[in-house]
């Protein structure tokens, strides 16, 4: 029953994706890219929950937790809405959807097989990414991605940690523009 709940859940909430053509038509837990993020939460609350992630400081991101903070969460436990520092009007340029998955990351696999082909429906424009998988220094990434001719892109990611490791295997649903995506890649960690 759990099962037939999260499939119906994660059909749901890409639904709002069926007619897209540009990354801006995307919604995940309600937000587009391209949006302003103060459309959804006070600046005060934005800025007492920043991520401490990155190095340099170009861009923040605002963190979302479920049952916590005045924007509620429908399918995600945790997200995650990037933005450019210096815009005062926190323009979104990132956003992360996470669900946990604490048990066995074989459900996540599934889970991330489903949402793939959920997407591949609606994006019959746009071919996936095949499903690769990376050993990290933490554990185990495998993703899918989808991506936009303007760089922009859509990743569907399952990351299987080290049992050394205490963070929780997780699937990922993530949009970003190629602006952030450059900046992660070249200087966020630096």
């Amino acid at each position: 029953m759990k099962r037939l709940l999260l499939i119906l859940i994660l059909t749901f909430s890409f639904q709002s994706w069926s007619a897209a053509d540009d990354i801006r038509d995307f919604e995940i837990e309600g937000m587009s890219i391209g949006d302003s993020l103060l459309s959804y939460v006070l600046e005060k609350e934005i800025k007492n929950n920043l991520a401490p992630y990155y190095k340099d400081k170009d861009y923040s991101s605002f963190l979302v937790y479920k049952n916590k903070g005045s924007y509620k969460l429908k399918h995600y436990d945790h997200f995650i809405v990037s933005f450019k520092t210096s815009d005062s009007k926190y323009k979104i340029i990132g956003l992360s959807g996470v669900i946990w998955h604490k048990k066995t990351i074989k459900n996540c696999y599934k889970q991330m097989k489903l949402v793939i082909s959920d997407i591949s429906q609606v994006l019959p424009k746009i071919i996936p990414k095949k499903i690769k998988t990376i050993d990290s220094q933490h554990g185990v990434n495998t993703y899918s991605r989808f991506d936009f001719k303007s760089g922009n892109s859509v990743t569907i990611q399952c990351t299987d940690y080290d049992d050394k490791y205490e963070f929780t295997d997780h699937l990922r649903v993530t949009s970003d523009t190629i602006e952030f995506l450059e900046w992660i890649r070249v200087k966020a960690y630096k």
